[in-house]
């Protein structure tokens, strides 16, 4: 599990520019060595007590997230998805930029 520190472009009034993520990823290897997949599971509990829960895929160029569920402010968004590049890569977490991908 991570901790990661998601900061978000240009949220809406009343959305968090930054939230912490707490995120468990899965590796799919064939054989040994080659990665055929990696995915990810997140769960935010923004300022104002909201909770989302999103997966994602990794790519060579970041992390594409769907919210596939939330309370609060963030239940429209269900179905939303977000595009994220690693700003700072830490021993056990990573700090990441998100924008809207729809």
């Amino acid at each position: 599990m991570t901790d990661d520190v998601w900061i978000w472009d240009n949220p809406p009034e009343g959305f968090d520019t930054a939230t912490n993520a707490s995120c468990t990823q899965t590796f799919y290897f064939k054989g040994q060595e080659a990665l055929i997949a990696h995915t990810v599971t997140c769960i935010v509990v923004d300022e104002t007590g909201d909770v989302f829960i999103n997966t994602g895929t990794f790519g060579a160029d970041g992390v594409l997230l769907t919210l596939i569920g939330g309370t609060g402010k963030w239940q429209a968004y269900t179905g939303a998805q977000w595009k994220g590049v690693t700003r700072h890569s830490l021993s056990s977490a990573s700090v990441y930029d998100f924008s809207p991908a729809n």
